[in-house]
């Protein structure tokens, strides 16, 4: 099978035999499109960009694996002494800090990871871009899904951590996935518009480590949902979509935190604005990729 650039394919009623049959034409975009069908059927290269990104992560490291526990256990050992025994800081429904501090460090460990990676996906495969096409906003979807291996190996940690405390999840925990996946699309939002722009805006990308610093103390990570307000908590979830996936994850887990309601469900809905805005800003501003990169 052969691929030709617009440019230079010549016309299926030009060829001859079965050579059109054999073709695809490479053509331009519409100037507003999702792209979505593209993306579809290129799923398979998904995975395999997915297991690219996870695969050296951690060869030729001495933890290996470990390190996508290290960071939120070290994080809730800081949480747990310097907020929570010396700032009195509190927890929730009187479950103890630890597990309180490390249920919502996973969330927000995950999204961090996710955006951080996606958000500099597109300048750390410039190589990669120049050479084949194929759909682009596959490479930071694929760098936001990659860091779902660091979550499911920091919920080894999390299993003992409640059996220790005495926790067992009820039914609640089923409605776990849609959390991640709101944490997820929440990731991918400000993976396209950052990555999209950082091409030609490199200040974006060294400005990405605040963005995640400012946004972690806007979350209810260390702290409960309960210290603000009534309303201050509603326009916190529906604003923040972390909020409500932190939130989501002790609920789901712990049975504690904001049961989800309209708030989680105007997060989701604005986050999933998010993403598709993304895209079409993506898509829109792949034309110059090449060029700027």
């Amino acid at each position: 099978m052969t691929t030709v650039s617009p440019d230079r394919a010549l016309p299926p009623s030009q060829m001859l035999g079965n050579e059109a049959a054999d073709l695809i034409l490479i053509e331009p975009r519409a100037r507003v499109s999702l792209g979505l069908g593209e993306l579809w059927r290129h799923r398979e290269l998904a995975w395999f960009l997915v297991l690219r990104a996870v695969k050296p992560r951690y060869r030729q490291t001495v933890l290996g694996v470990g390190w996508a526990v290290v960071p939120p256990v070290a994080m809730m050992v800081v949480f747990s002494v310097f907020l929570n025994r010396f700032a009195g800081v509190p927890s929730e429904s009187g479950i103890p800090y630890p597990i309180f501090s490390f249920s919502g460090l996973l969330a927000w460990q995950y999204f961090a990871v996710g955006a951080t990676r996606g958000a500099g996906s597109l300048l750390g495969n410039a190589a990669f871009l120049t050479k084949i096409y194929f759909p682009r906003p596959l490479i930071p979807l694929s760098a936001v899904l990659a860091a779902l291996f660091d979550l499911a190996i920091a919920f080894l940690v999390l299993v003992p951590l409640m059996a220790y405390y005495g926790y067992t999840p009820g039914w609640a925990a089923l409605t776990l996935p849609a959390f991640v996946a709101l944490a997820t699309a929440a990731a991918l939002a400000v993976s396209l518009w950052i990555a999209a722009a950082g091409v030609q805006y490199r200040d974006l990308g060294l400005a990405v480590p605040l963005l995640i610093q400012v946004w972690l103390f806007a979350t209810p990570v260390a702290y409960p949902l309960s210290v603000f307000p009534d309303g201050w908590q509603t326009a916190l979830l529906v604003a923040n979509p972390m909020a409500t996936v932190v939130e989501g994850f002790r609920w789901a887990l712990l049975g504690t935190g904001a049961v989800p309601g309209w708030p989680s469900a105007a997060s989701a809905a604005l986050t999933l604005v998010a993403v598709l805005g993304g895209l079409l800003f993506f898509n829109r501003m792949e034309r110059t990729y090449a060029d700027e990169i």
